[in-house]
């Protein structure tokens, strides 16, 4: 499936490619283009900060660009949360139009 976003002022496409960009989203993005993982798990794979990982997930999840893909209980009784990238490309175009930003998506 293909999204299209484009805004008249660009200011909506900046703000999603600034956030996409970001050194510890985009190594998320990456981490979880295939299959879902644990925030643990993405942070051990990337050497990621704990803290800074988990609210890179609630913003690329608030944005729609990740989903919970599916959550279940360790032998421990421990909530295992596991986050899925839902963008698989993306296709930037500039021109006198305006910024376009195209998602290939799950």
């Amino acid at each position: 499936m293909i999204t299209s976003l484009c805004s008249n002022d660009d200011d909506t496409a900046i703000a999603v490619l600034r956030d996409i960009t970001d050194k510890i989203t985009s190594k998320i993005i990456r981490s979880t283009i295939s299959h879902a993982k644990t925030v643990s798990e993405i942070c051990g794979e990337n050497q990621l900060p704990l803290s800074s990982t988990y609210k890179s997930i609630r913003d690329l999840t608030t944005k729609g660009i990740m989903h919970i893909e599916k959550i279940s209980m360790d032998n421990r009784g421990k909530k295992m949360t596991y986050y899925k990238c839902k963008m698989k490309s993306l296709e930037v175009k500039f021109n006198e139009h305006g910024l376009f930003l195209q998602f290939g998506k799950d």
